[in-house]
């Protein structure tokens, strides 16, 4: 398992490539990774503001230990000029996190982001003068060609236990932010 430290540069991207690449290590079943940042059409910024395109990311993971495995990107882009700030941290993946806690691990993978949709489209409305009672919906796009069960297997293991949050990835303090905007 590799876990990212935050912030996440543009420089560490180029870095860390080299180390996945180099792996020997062989995923099993089905590779997960989270990206939340800034970001535009097929981009997103690092924290140092530099552009990292979404396809030099994802070509990181087509060695040979990667290999006709399913590989599910949770990619979280801010587009607007505004953004919803939750205390918790992205909706999203706080909603991820939630149903992997609850029943999620036993679902089909398009089951489970249709979910978060509905729970992040019905359970989640901005506040305040200027965005009160806006929304925001996430999408999915998939290009699986079979049913995918990515957690089922990792929830059935009797000496892990199946324990999610956003917050555990992160290794040191993140810099304060402004304040939100809803």
């Amino acid at each position: 398992m590799y876990l990212c430290n935050f912030p996440f540069t543009a420089d560490k991207t180029v870095k860390n490539r080299a180390l996945i690449v180099s792996s020997k290590k062989t995923v099993k079943d089905c590779f997960v990774g989270v990206i939340s940042s800034h970001g535009e059409e097929g981009v997103v910024f690092g924290a140092d503001g530099r552009a990292v395109k979404l396809a030099e990311i994802y070509s990181y993971f087509g060695s040979l230990s990667m290999a006709d495995k399913s590989k599910l990107f949770l990619i979280q882009i801010l587009y607007c000029y505004g953004a919803f700030m939750h205390p918790l941290g992205s909706e999203l993946i706080q909603t991820f996190c939630k149903l992997l806690e609850g029943g999620g691990p036993d679902l089909e993978i398009t089951r489970l982001l249709t979910r978060i949709n509905f729970q992040v489209a019905y359970n989640f409305e901005s506040r305040g003068k200027l965005l009160g009672g806006k929304k925001q919906m996430p999408c999915f796009v998939t290009r699986f060609t079979r049913e995918v069960f990515p957690f089922r297997k990792m929830a059935a293991a009797e000496d892990l236990s199946l324990t999610f949050a956003a917050t555990q990835l992160i290794d040191e303090p993140n810099r304060s932010r402004k304040s939100s905007i809803s």
